[in-house]
């Protein structure tokens, strides 16, 4: 099975998604490093592939600038979905993955997850309406998590709107950094935050779909 390079594929179908340029043998497990926000969609497509093609499939998760890091210092992968494109500029760069092999496969949006009861669960969901992020200086609101801006593409979103809905200084000593956008919506599902900023394809699902959240205006933050 190849091992040392990686690429970023476009969605043209299951079996394109994760085979296009693979050389593996059938036996052999497909390696994937994935964006932390693509949790709920492979959890829908690996088993459907799996069982289409006959072929394994492993993915490691995590921040797309962690993985892109492990990448450039010689991870073995067969195929890397990044959550931002700049991550991929650096790796073509450095020699690490194929140009050819680069497609946007989505363009992502940037959710808040807040707290609320069940009748209220969704509201903002439902009517697609991005939310106001100055609500989130409501006292009840006392621990916010997002995932890390350093590394974190979605972290980095949440940050630019943060500072573009002019609360990001007075949330400031309220804010909690997960290590990626999945640890991110974690603080929230054990109670250990009021509120998150994550990615809305992680609300998508089976359990996280019932939980009260809001798309955050694509306009605040870069795509």
């Amino acid at each position: 099975m190849r091992r040392g390079r990686a690429g970023a594929f476009g969605s043209m179908g299951i079996a394109a998604i994760f085979c296009a340029g693979c050389e593996s043998a059938p036996d052999d497990p497909l390696l994937i490093l994935a964006a932390a926000d693509l949790q709920a969609a492979f959890a829908d497509l690996v088993p459907r592939f799996e069982e289409a093609t006959g072929t394994p499939v492993e993915v490691i998760f995590g921040s797309t600038g962690n993985l892109a890091q492990q990448i450039r210092h010689g991870a073995p992968a067969d195929l890397f979905f990044a959550a931002n494109q700049p991550f991929l500029e650096e790796l073509v760069d450095a020699g690490r993955i194929d140009p050819a092999s680069v497609r946007l496969y989505a363009t992502g949006r940037l959710a808040l997850v807040t707290s609320g009861s069940p009748s209220e669960a969704s509201t903002e969901s439902a009517s697609g309406r991005p939310l106001d992020l100055r609500s989130l200086l409501e006292p009840r609101f006392q621990v916010i998590a997002l995932a890390n801006p350093d590394h974190a593409p979605y972290g980095l979103a949440a940050r630019q709107a943060l500072h573009a809905a002019g609360v990001a200084e007075r949330l400031a000593d309220r804010l909690v950094i997960a290590e990626n956008v999945a640890h991110a919506l974690q603080f929230f599902t054990t109670g250990n935050a009021d509120a998150a900023l994550v990615a809305l394809s992680l609300l998508k699902g089976t359990g996280a779909s019932e939980l009260r959240h809001a798309p955050v205006d694509a306009a605040l933050h870069a795509p």
